[in-house]
């Protein structure tokens, strides 16, 4: 046989290239990626030096702007991008609100839904680790969104964290991520700052990376737990951004929470551990024929979350569960399908969530489908086609398998199709009422068209006995048919030819009558609400009651036959139908106007989606206006009265309006809508909503001005002036001015803004007693701020401006002649000004701050940039009541150089709050902090933050010296950016005493021989009310220049000679403090320190070197021979012990004198000796009165008086007499105010009693 020994060779040479070949487009295939931005390259800004040749594009503010360098230092290369106000020249930021954007646009490849972004940063910024303050941002975005400068990103698009408090190093973040494949996106990065601190530096970022890449397939190979990697057949768990497919014949068991997932296939069984509460499908989720996924463990129900689209051939379990679980959510950013030919256990979803965010639908492909728990609309269109979706299993409340289920209702809705829901035996629906569009969600069928507008059907039972299934069909359109239809004598010319057909497709439930409401939101113009609901050729039973000019169109007292007989229609009389804009253009011409006629005071005007129309000449008039959404009213001059006569005239704003220019005049509200744009540069808006007449008014339970912002954007005031003429004539309680919504962020709303409460002239009454000009700035998240507020005279009957929540300003408050401000709190970012004539009542705080809006509860302030004023010629209180004080409370946090300057005499019964800033005053325009009654604290005082000028503080009666230095003594005063604080702690008698502090850095005053020299600075705390009520002082000065041989000086006058007195003062670091109080008789007020010459010795004060003493006798109460003394623990060195130190029996005191300012350089050692006995002396009936004493003291015991002697606090004897009587009368009136020590001794016993002299 021939061996072919070369063909063998060739043919295994043959072989092992295949399998390389094999095993390449293997590896090939498996490890595939696509480098969207390359860390070396464009993403580290190396291609070149501007951001354009990087491919990156920059949304900047006028100052801060996004610039490409090495300013910062970069991550690697030779470039990165980062954050500036000078153009790129330095990495600082300014102090300014901006929002600004970089951003580059790439193509995710299709089939790599896996992306990995890092980058490097460095950031410095503003708060802490929650703050949303001045910080970076990551987000990705759907290619079609254009980041605007000023206009943050909303947060469901941001990827990472706050970037901020890191600066110094470059830090690296690292984000793994699934997107939808074969789409385009924009990689934004966004810099965020507001107008309070700047924490520099801003952001930079460097070696910016985004790679995409296929997902990896997994398929299960034994029957396990998800994150177990032998359940895999690649011996790995799946990422979020892989797929997997569930093999037949295993169960794969999701066992730890918020699993995820790209495309997903159950061919086999996937279930739910306990642990597990939501498993998300990114991708596509698909349940094969004898699939089943099972979304429970036991009898607790579990959430699954699909992000595209959802089929099932096979059997889905979301059966189980409360409605807090088993929640299935639709959550795509693209159009998403449900469909398939399996079955879902009892045909039966839990819990339901659509929050599609695309804006195409949701194809639904189940029918008679029912959600037994919550059916949530977030967000989304649901296309049901001809099929039935039910909410509700049965007619009970709760959850279970006979309840009604619950809508909860956000936006989105059906735009096809039928749903029924389930109604309880006795419930009713929502209550329909005359002109009042409803929007609970009982009762609600929630119908849209494709483009997402209103088209919602009402149902309301009127004394309904059984429950059961109410089914409407909505059929869409975009037309309208002719019509004349008569209904009792209205004629219809015009009838939408959209229509809701009901039904009762199960359970007939039973009701006395039934109401129904139509809402078809711009299916046509109509000027009122007289819409009416009609069959498609002929009218309808019941009656009509009265709609919106959305338009709504209601009707009552149908029979359930008449309800369900045949779809239902809307329609409109001409007569009732807007002159409407068919063009944009100038308001005065009659072409651009459906009737061919400028409108007049009798036509409700509206002006159509599309279309803009100008104002800019005088004497344009309309009795009520709506600006569609899409539309737009520009005012740029001339003027535009909507509501000649009355004042219950409505501007309905759902599209845009701004005025730049000229006047718009409202006989009654201005209303904005969700999605639409409120923006004033200029000119006047006068909203007068008050007639005096209840009639003509705007009507109990409407604003005046009524704010919903869609996102910060949607407010703008920047110029101009907005007045509300009038307070709301309702007896009841309503605001003037509201802001409602749950947009993120800050409106926008500037110093050159002007809101002005009343006109100058109107005093028209307000009918609420309590409320008067009531405004609420505070949203469901965040708040309306105000520009400039003026709150205009002349007096009237509930006229006064109150707030429901306190209300920052931007700039200036100004209150004129005849008018009040009732707010209890403001937050003032500019100047205050009270004008003769006028009332600032402020009953819990006065702020001079830059205030912002956090949450819906809370505001966060920063140091006002301002030069900041208060100006008073007119009546500040603290109580609208028998006042007290000027204010309660004051804060000041002002960080410009100026600070804040009181121009008027101000009083504090509260708290003075110095965070940051200089407080400059006068003797004129004295700052007060205290009362007769309440003595006032203080709160901080450092050296940015100070009285420029001179304190004064109220001391009630009956106060003691205590040798407390703190909030309730303190003086926070400095002079032109020195802080000198100075502290009084008087002992007061008979009544309240008032003394003012202040601090100087020029010195003129003298200095005797025995001092060196006398400091620059010096301190007045001179009393200028209840003078006679001073006992004694201690007093404290600090000044960092004091030194170890520093002493407290004393002057008579302010110009006089500065020298050392008694008591004697300590010095410590940067502080002197007397050592016990200055008596009445000697406190003159001026002080200073300088440095004293000794010469010589001072000898140690005498006496006897064991003393016995009382209980609660202190170091004060030992006999001591000399001037000044100072009690130490130890005979050299030590620390100065405190008159109060309560003296130890066999411990030993050391007592040093002070002569001239000079202290002994030896001490006296009084050892504490045997703690006398009181309970005898006690047993002697001895009594001493009255006490404090001005003349006489009367001494009466029951037994024989030997002798009394008495002390000063220096441990002097000042007085001592032999008695020899029961009764004795001790004549004080020679001695100075202030504390003595009486030792009485009776037989053997002695006693020690404190005296004050007045």
């Amino acid at each position: 046989m021939e061996k072919n020994y070369f063909g063998s060779i060739t043919q295994r040479v043959k072989t092992k290239l295949f399998l390389k070949f094999l095993l390449l487009l293997i590896s090939t295939s498996t490890f595939s990626q696509t480098t969207l931005i390359s860390p070396t390259a464009d993403g580290g800004f190396e291609n070149g030096n501007t951001l354009a040749s990087n491919g990156w594009t920059a949304v900047n503010a006028s100052v801060d702007s996004w610039n490409v360098g090495n300013v910062p230092g970069v991550g690697a290369g030779t470039r990165c991008a980062f954050v500036s106000s000078t153009g790129g020249t330095t990495w600082q930021y300014s102090q300014t609100s901006s929002v600004i954007h970089l951003y580059k646009e790439i193509a995710v490849p299709a089939n790599e839904p896996k992306i990995a972004i890092s980058f490097r940063w460095k950031v410095g910024g503003e708060g802490t680790a929650a703050n949303d303050w001045d910080n970076m941002k990551a987000f990705l975005v759907p290619s079609s969104y254009n980041p605007v400068s000023g206009v943050p990103i909303p947060p469901n698009y941001q990827i990472g964290t706050l970037y901020k408090l890191s600066s110094t190093n470059w830090s690296t973040a690292n984000i793994s991520m699934a997107v939808v494949p074969g789409m385009s996106y924009r990689l934004v990065f966004s810099w965020k700052s507001d107008i309070l601190d700047v924490v520099n530096p801003p952001a930079a970022i460097d070696q910016v990376s985004m790679i995409s890449n296929p997902p990896r397939n997994f398929t299960s190979v034994a029957s396990g737990n998800w994150n177990l990697a032998a359940t895999w057949d690649i011996n790995a768990v799946p990422t979020n951004a892989d797929n997997a497919i569930i093999s037949t014949g295993t169960t794969v068991t999701l066992n730890t929470n918020n699993l995820a997932i790209n495309d997903l296939t159950v061919n086999g069984t996937l279930n739910y551990a306990t642990a597990a509460a939501t498993f998300a499908v990114k991708g596509n989720l698909l349940v094969n024929t004898g699939g089943n996924l099972d979304a429970f463990a036991g009898t607790t129900g579990k959430s699954l979350v699909v992000s595209r689209n959802f089929t099932n051939n096979g059997n889905v379990d979301l059966s189980k569960g409360t409605a807090v679980n088993n929640i299935l959510t639709f959550d795509g950013s693209i159009p998403q399908t449900v469909g398939g030919t399996g079955t879902f256990t009892n045909n039966l979803i839990r819990n339901l969530t659509i929050n599609n965010s695309s804006s195409g639908i949701i194809t639904w492909n189940f029918n008679d489908l029912r959600v037994g728990g919550n059916l949530t609309f977030t967000k989304g269109k649901v296309a049901l086609g001809n099929n039935t979706l039910t909410l509700g299993t049965g007619v009970a409340a709760g959850t279970g398998n006979n309840a009604i289920g619950a809508l909860i209702y956000t936006s989105g809705g059906f735009i096809s199709g039928t749903f029924s829901r389930w109604w309880a035996n006795t419930a009713t629906g929502t209550a329909l009422t005359s002109g009042n569009l409803p929007t609970a969600a009982l009762g609600r069928y929630p119908f849209i068209n494709s483009a997402g507008i209103n088209r919602a059907a009402y149902v309301q039972r009127v004394t309904p006995t059984v429950g059961g299934q109410i089914a409407c069909k909505y059929v869409d359109a975009s037309t309208t048919s002719v019509s004349t239809i008569s209904d009792a004598g209205y004629v219809l010319d015009s009838r939408y030819d959209g229509n809701w057909a009901f039904s009762t497709p199960g359970t007939v439930p039973t009701s006395a009558t039934y109401n129904v409401a139509l809402i078809g939101q711009n299916a046509y113009l109509t000027s009122n609400g007289n819409n009416r609901i009609v069959r498609e050729t002929a009218p309808i039973e019941g009656t009509h009651l009265n709609g919106t000019n959305l338009p709504l169109a209601q009707r009552t007292g149908l029979t359930l036959v008449q309800l369900t007989q045949a779809p239902l229609y809307m329609g409109i009389a001409f007569a009732d139908t807007p002159n409407s804009s068919i063009a944009s253009g100038n308001w005065n011409n009659a072409a651009i106007w459906s009737k061919g006629n400028v409108p007049n005071c009798t036509e409700i005007v509206s002006i159509a989606p599309n279309h803009t129309i100008s104002v800019n000449a005088a004497g344009n008039v309309c009795k009520g206006l709506t600006i569609s959404l899409g539309g737009k009213l520009s005012v740029s001059g001339g003027d535009l009265i909507v509501g000649c006569t009355d004042n219950n005239n409505s501007l309905n704003v759902l599209g845009v309006l701004e005025v730049t220019a000229g006047t718009l005049n409202v006989n009654g509200n201005i209303a904005t809508s969700f999605g639409s744009v409120f923006s004033q540069s200029g000119g006047n808006i006068n909203v007068d909503g008050n007639s005096g007449n209840t009639a003509t008014s705007v009507p109990n339970g409407t604003r005046i001005i009524n704010i919903i912002p869609e996102e910060p954007e949607s407010l703008n005031w920047t110029g101009g002036m907005l007045t509300i003429v009038d307070p709301h004539a309702s007896t009841i309680a309503n605001d003037v001015l509201r802001i409602d919504g749950t947009f993120d962020g800050s409106v926008n709303v500037t110093s050159d803004h002007t809101i002005r409460f009343g006109d100058g002239v109107s005093t028209q009454s307000g009918g609420n007693a309590t409320n008067g000009f009531r405004v609420n700035c505070w949203a469901t998240i965040t708040g309306l701020p105000f520009g400039n507020v003026i709150v205009e005279g002349p007096e009237g009957t509930n006229r006064y401006l109150t707030s429901t929540y306190p209300v920052p300003v931007n700039g200036n408050l100004t209150i004129n002649n005849g008018a009040e401000c009732r707010i209890s709190t403001v937050y003032l970012n500019g100047n205050v000004t009270v004008n003769s004539g006028g009332i600032l009542t402020s009953t819990t705080g006065f702020f001079f701050a830059n205030a912002r809006f956090v949450n819906e509860s809370t505001v966060a302030f920063g140091p006002s940039l301002n030069l900041q004023q208060l100006n008073n010629n007119g009546i500040i209180r603290n109580l609208a009541v028998s006042p007290t004080a000027n204010f309660t409370n004051m804060v000041f946090n002002n960080g410009s150089s100026a600070g804040v300057t009181v121009n008027a005499p101000i009083s504090l019964s509260g708290t003075l709050t110095l965070t940051e800033g200089k407080i400059n005053t006068s003797n004129t325009n004295l700052l007060t902090v205290g009362t007769a009654t309440a003595a006032g604290d203080i709160a901080g005082g450092s050296a940015t933050a100070y009285i420029n000028g001179p304190l004064a503080r109220t001391f009630g009666s009956g106060r003691t010296a205590a040798g407390t230095y703190s909030n309730v003594t303190i003086y926070p005063v400095g002079k032109d950016g020195s802080y000198l604080p100075l502290y009084v702690d008087p002992s007061t008698s008979g009544g309240a005493l008032q003394i003012k502090g202040e601090a100087f850095t020029v010195n003129s005053g003298t200095f005797p021989s025995n001092v060196s020299s006398l400091s620059n600075n010096r301190w007045e705390a001179v009393l200028i009310a209840g003078n006679a009520n001073l006992v004694n002082a201690n007093v404290r000065i600090t000044d960092a220049s004091i030194a170890a041989n520093s002493k407290m000086l004393k002057s008579a006058t302010a110009n006089g000679e500065y020298a050392v007195f008694s008591p004697v003062s300590i010095v410590s670091a940067g502080t002197l403090t007397t050592y016990y109080p200055i008596m009445a008789s000697d406190y003159t007020g001026y002080f200073s320190h300088g440095q004293i010459i000794c010469t010589g010795t001072v000898a140690a004060p005498t006496g006897t070197p064991v003393q016995d003493f009382l209980t609660g006798q202190t170091v004060a109460n030992f006999i001591v021979n000399g001037s000044d003394i100072i009690w130490y623990d130890a005979e050299t060195g030590g620390n100065i012990l405190s008159l109060s130190t309560l003296l130890v029996s066999g411990v030993t005191y050391y007592a040093s004198q002070t002569i001239n300012g000079c202290e002994s350089s030896t001490r006296l050692s009084v050892t504490a000796g045997i703690l006398l006995g009181i309970d005898d002396f006690d047993t002697i009936d001895f009594k001493y009165y009255p006490n404090p004493v001005s003349n006489t003291l009367n001494l009466v015991a029951s037994e024989t008086i030997n002798s009394v002697e008495i002390y000063n606090l220096l441990g002097q004897r000042v007085f001592s007499k032999k008695v020899g009587t029961m009764q004795e009368q001790l004549d004080f009136s020679q001695l100075p105010k202030g504390t003595y020590i009486l030792k009485a001794t009776i037989g053997s016993l002695m006693k020690n009693v404190k005296i004050v002299k007045n």
